[in-house]
């Protein structure tokens, strides 16, 4: 084991789900439902800043009560 090297590792995120920290509690927001991101994300976990394909996502600046995130198979 003292040779062991890991130059690979990912995760994929299928969907990240925000609730707002205002509507802790009941289900979704005031205005509907909670903040769901849709992906796949690829998430490279030597890089953790590097998450691919949530550059352009918005998400508004506050306090979040609860963060669901659903993983998927990563596909060869």
């Amino acid at each position: 084991m003292d040779n062991l090297e890991i130059d690979t590792a990912q995760v994929v995120l299928d969907q990240f789900e925000f609730r707002p920290f205002s509507n802790c509690g009941g289900e979704g927001t005031e205005d509907g439902e909670d903040l769901k991101i849709e992906g796949p994300f690829v998430v490279d976990l030597l890089n953790p800043e590097a998450i691919s394909g949530l550059e352009e996502v918005e998400l508004s600046e506050g306090r979040y009560c609860r963060i669901d995130l659903e993983f998927r198979k990563l596909e060869d």
